[in-house]
């Protein structure tokens, strides 16, 4: 179950992201109010396609850093329905908590994204944590955060190092 761990009134978004016209990642938003009723007093459609930078220009919040857990598992009907698969289709399940400037948890995601055959650009950093957070058990750790992958010397490997740590 998609613990939201924000008390108070919450504003619940769902939202299916799409590449070239197919769907392709089902996302469940929860928001805390009042701090974003600037969002619950407007229209979707004027929404920009990126939350962050929309978030600190309509409600001040300017999300610090976030932490991802990623996991695998199968799509329900109704999940499947809304991306166009069948049942039990597996997916990546990515839980994320974000962080304001002053450390509070100002947004919890739920994201649930089918895998075809696409290339995926992303960023050393990006890399590192998504590495972080799949290769946690070969080093002990529970969970891993995009910040402290970057930052930790555990991760600030050689690819050589890499190969062979998960060889």
């Amino acid at each position: 179950t998609f613990q939201t761990n924000i008390e108070g009134q919450i504003m619940q978004l769902e939202r299916l992201r799409s590449i070239e016209g197919q769907p392709c990642l089902l996302e469940t938003i929860v928001l805390p109010l009042p701090i974003f009723g600037a969002l619950a007093d407007s229209d979707t459609e004027e929404w920009d396609d990126l939350l962050y930078p929309m978030y600190q220009q309509r409600c001040g919040i300017l999300i610090h850093h976030a932490q991802d857990e990623l996991k695998f598992s199968q799509l329900n009907a109704t999940q499947a329905s809304r991306l166009h698969l069948q049942p039990g289709h597996p997916c990546v399940l990515v839980e994320r908590q974000a962080f304001d400037v002053a450390g509070r948890c100002v947004e919890r995601r739920l994201a649930q994204g089918h895998l075809k055959s696409r290339s995926t650009r992303m960023t050393r950093r990006g890399l590192l944590a998504t590495l972080a957070s799949l290769a946690s058990p070969l080093f002990g750790a529970q969970r891993a955060d995009a910040a402290s992958a970057a930052t930790d010397p555990q991760w600030q490997l050689s690819d050589a190092e890499w190969k062979q740590r998960l060889s």
